[in-house]
């Protein structure tokens, strides 16, 4: 049923805690060393990353502000340094989201009802001429044990990176089913494409294959979907477009 309003691929970790091996109710010496090191890597980066992020739009600011201290006065000026400004507070909102640890509100929803309420927040989005969105979800009602508001922030990350990848003239497909066990949304665009060497590092802090971007979209999709027991799989062909496919587990019956 269709509510009208893309070959390599990386999977996700299951959001469940990894097994470790375990001795004497101890986790042995050797997993943690490298559990330390997987962190501080991840710290080093994160550090690098938002230092870099940050201090391109501070230098800009920087020297707007001289400019104007030396008497060149410009009202561009001032628009350029709000806008600067703006990029410093959207890294610093996505750091936030990223470490965001508080107690989520996990209920029974209807994941078509879900992405529906998803397209609907984002319909005053700038869409390249003629581009389509074409959301289908089977007849059945499918429920999951979820926090709607974290789960519509993964979809719109994700939706929003396939309208950036478009071009005009072309669809998004928004498609919903189930198996047995779990639900399977597939949002396939019709873009340029992701080069394989670039899928396995989508997942990775201020990594991007689109300029004005911070990286992190992607990065805080995949934190939420793990949070739900999900997964994500990305694939994609140059010139042919990206498939990003999430799974979550259905409500047992």
């Amino acid at each position: 049923m269709e509510r009208g309003f893309t070959t390599q691929f990386r999977k996700a970790n299951v959001g469940s805690t990894s097994n470790y091996v375990i001795g004497n109710d101890q986790v042995s010496e050797s997993s943690k060393s490298v559990l330390t090191n997987d962190k501080i890597m991840l710290v080093e980066k994160l550090a690098a990353g938002v230092a870099h992020e940050v201090r391109n739009p501070l230098t800009s600011i920087k020297g707007f502000v001289q400019l104007l201290n030396m008497g060149v006065h410009k009202p561009e000026y001032f628009s350029m340094i709000y806008s600067e400004i703006n990029k410093v507070e959207e890294i610093i909102n996505r750091l936030v989201g990223l470490a965001d640890t508080q107690s989520m509100n996990f209920c029974i929803n209807d994941i078509g009802l879900i992405l529906e309420r998803t397209l609907t927040r984002m319909n005053d989005l700038p869409l390249p001429n003629d581009l389509k969105i074409i959301l289908s979800v089977e007849e059945h009602t499918f429920s999951i044990y979820c926090d709607e508001v974290r789960l519509q922030q993964a979809f719109e990350n994700i939706i929003k990176n396939a309208i950036e990848a478009s071009v005009c003239n072309k669809k998004i497909y928004i498609t919903c089913k189930t198996n047995e066990s779990h639900i399977h949304v597939r949002i396939k665009d019709q873009g340029v494409g992701i080069p394989d060497d670039k899928i396995e590092h989508l997942f990775e802090p201020f990594y991007c294959v689109k300029k004005n971007s911070t990286g992190f979209g992607l990065m805080i999709s995949d934190k939420i979907i793990k949070e739900h027991n999900g997964t994500i799989e990305v694939k994609s062909e140059l010139e042919i477009g990206t498939s990003v496919d999430i799974y979550l587990p259905l409500v047992k019956s």
